[in-house]
């Protein structure tokens, strides 16, 4: 079901040295099974996310070159996934954009934007008796 004629004769092959037809029934069920596996494990590897790029490209140079080192299951896929070297993945530094306040660093915020009390305008006749709560001076009002 999972594999196909090439497959099949592929496993035949390794196993036998013989193609597929010639094998015996009992024969035919074993590499059946191995041609399964060894789909299911092709498919597992060709069906991974990019950052595994770099292993398919490998395993695929390498049977380009008469060498197949590609693993025989899905097992071996799996285990093969997870232990080669990946891709490196781009990581992004965070700038601390998530609690941007305004202000000068360690100070306190100034709601007015105005550092100096004596900039900002006030009715002066008001504030002439009134005490600045963080100054503890008369004559102005909070800055």
């Amino acid at each position: 079901m999972f594999a196909n004629d090439k497959t099949r004769d592929y496993c035949a092959q390794l196993e036998y040295k013989q193609s597929y037809q010639a094998l015996t029934s009992a024969e035919k069920v074993i590499v059946d099974g191995q041609a399964r596996d060894r789909f299911i494990g092709y498919a597992l590897l060709k069906t991974s996310n990019k950052e595994h790029d770099h292993l398919r490209n490998a395993l695929s140079d390498d049977y380009a070159k008469g060498e197949d080192h590609y693993p025989p299951g899905p097992q071996q896929s799996l285990l093969l996934l997870d232990k080669y070297s990946k891709s490196p993945t781009v990581v992004t530094q965070s700038e601390g954009t998530a609690f941007a306040q305004k202000g000068k660093k360690g100070g306190a915020k100034k709601k007015s934007g105005v550092d100096d009390p004596k900039e900002v305008e006030f009715n002066e006749d008001y504030y002439k008796d009134k005490e600045c709560f963080r100054c503890g001076k008369k004559g102005h009002p909070k800055a």
